[in-house]
């Protein structure tokens, strides 16, 4: 019921992230290449596994959209899977149940099933990966299913690398108290396999070693930023159905009844509070229901059962705990943060001017935009520029960019390079959002860095307005932009295009 709710009280979320992998998809389809431009090889995308199977599934017929939902939905059934069989196997009494329940019930992972985004796959990986490696040291061929299992999360995620690292590192240390150094090299060897063959088709194909994405969104930098994410990490933690506060509480319990060491819990403890603390580091991130730390879910609620069953000599009372979660689960309903309720505003804008443009821009106009993912999924035959850099290579690798502008403080926005862009002699410029503002009130950088350039942006280009009847869209009174039924559109054509 509570996993009922979450997934019909946002049947209408889907991210505008989402449609840059589905961009991707579709031109790969069309035997266009893995590009978002036709011609310009740059990997814009995050998770090439995510975007590989949503292919596959839009190849047998399956419409894009859907496909990826498909392939989420699959991933979080498995993973329930993989929770009940890890639950069961290193808990006891009524806490093997535990783990199951939190994640089968966990809104921040049913939320981005509907997001169209590699969240319940890349916590399907990493879960598994964490669970297999925790018997690993007994047997080479666990050890490199593990490691399988991480490569692939690598292949969804490249922060999957992180939690290889600390189980690699941990099925070190065990195997050398057990005189066993065939699972270190199992583990290893599987993630060659399937790595290093990706990585030298992507330095062939993308000529970079990581994705584009990567030197957008990946790097570290700033007092600011490591606020951010201080912020976002503890509003996580704080968050129904409350996982950390249950844990510390469980572990000082156990500390007191003087439990015995359990390395099962090391291993846990290393892979998320590292993983929370690159988080941290890159400034957390600024989509809704914590999508960077809700894969940590179904491990964090593994390592309660651990540290607070009767296996660990700690707690009694698995069949209370049970009840207080689902209770404390069924307050994810409340925070705004764990329930959007309705599609991403940039999606659903976005949208909208996608279609506008495509029925009334010559195709193979080259456009200008901060929007990345609605607005050139639904105008596939425009050329766009992407002014955040996900899909831009000059922008991406710009260096120690100035900050102008207040969103270059929320997390992927930092970058843009204005005279770049004015280089290209893009055939229109969308300014600020999805239905774009004015010049004198730039968002990004790349605004006001052509805002700086103004003699120049005169010249060549022009103010433009639209209005988008949305009247017959059920959601338009939801947002204000769109209540009055109809949505100004504001874009800058270049003069020579007339």
């Amino acid at each position: 019921m509570i996993a009922g709710a979450g997934l019909w009280a946002n049947r209408a979320f889907y991210h505008d992230d989402a449609f840059i992998m589905l961009r991707y998809a579709r031109n790969l389809l069309q035997g266009k290449g893995s590009v978002w431009n036709p011609g310009e090889r740059v990997e814009g995308y995050t998770s090439f596994l995510h975007l590989m199977l949503t292919a596959a599934a839009g190849a047998l017929g399956v419409d894009l959209l859907t496909a990826a939902r498909l392939v989420s939905a699959l991933a979080f059934g498995l993973l329930v899977w993989v929770v009940l069989a890890a639950g069961a196997r290193e808990a006891s009494g009524a806490w093997r149940w535990l783990p199951a329940a939190a994640t089968a019930t966990a809104w921040p992972l049913l939320i981005w099933i509907e997001g169209g985004l590699e969240t319940a796959l890349f916590s399907l990986l990493i879960t598994a990966g964490l669970a297999l490696t925790l018997r690993a040291a007994e047997s080479p061929g666990r050890a490199a299913a593990a490691g399988l299992h991480f490569a692939l999360a690598a292949l969804t995620r490249p922060e999957g690398l992180l939690f290889a690292a600390v189980a690699g590192l941990w099925l070190a240390v065990e195997g050398r108290k057990q005189r066993r150094g065939a699972p270190v090299m199992a583990f290893g060897s599987a993630l060659l396999v399937l790595l290093l063959p990706h990585e030298l088709w992507r330095l062939s194909y993308y000529g970079d070693p990581l994705p584009n994405t990567w030197y957008v969104k990946g790097t570290g930098g700033g007092w600011d930023r490591i606020k951010h994410g201080l912020a976002y990490a503890g509003g996580f933690a704080a968050a129904p159905p409350f996982l950390v506060p249950g844990i510390l509480a469980a572990a000082a319990a156990s500390r007191l009844r003087g439990a015995a060491f359990d390395r099962r819990v090391v291993l846990l403890l290393l892979a998320t509070g590292g993983f929370a603390g690159y988080v941290v580091l890159v400034g957390g991130d600024h989509m809704t229901a914590y999508r960077f730390l809700a894969p940590l879910i179904p491990a964090l609620a593994l390592l309660l059962a651990l540290v607070a069953s009767p296996a660990s000599g700690a707690l009694p009372g698995g069949r209370l705990a049970l009840t207080v979660l689902l209770a404390a689960a069924a307050l994810q309903g409340f925070p705004h943060a764990l329930n959007p309720r309705k599609a991403d505003p940039a999606a659903y804008k976005g949208r909208l001017v996608g279609l506008y443009i495509a029925s009334h821009w010559p195709a193979g106009s080259l456009v200008a935009l901060n929007t990345a993912g609605t607005t050139p999924y639904f105008a596939p035959e425009m050329r766009c520029i992407d002014m955040l850099g996900l899909n831009d290579r000059t922008i991406a690798h710009r260096e120690s960019p100035p900050v102008k502008a207040e969103w270059q403080r929320v997390p992927g926005h930092a970058k843009g390079d204005g005279a770049y862009v004015l280089s290209r002699r893009p055939d229109f410029i969308i300014v600020g959002p999805a239905e774009g503002a004015t010049i004198d009130a730039p968002w990004f950088l790349s605004d006001h860095e052509m805002r700086e350039r103004r003699a120049e942006f005169d010249r060549d280009y022009t103010l433009e307005t639209a209005s988008i009847d949305v009247s017959a869209e059920p959601a338009h009174a939801q947002y204000e932009a769109t209540a009055g039924g109809a949505l100004l559109f504001r874009y800058y054509r270049r003069k020579a295009a007339h």
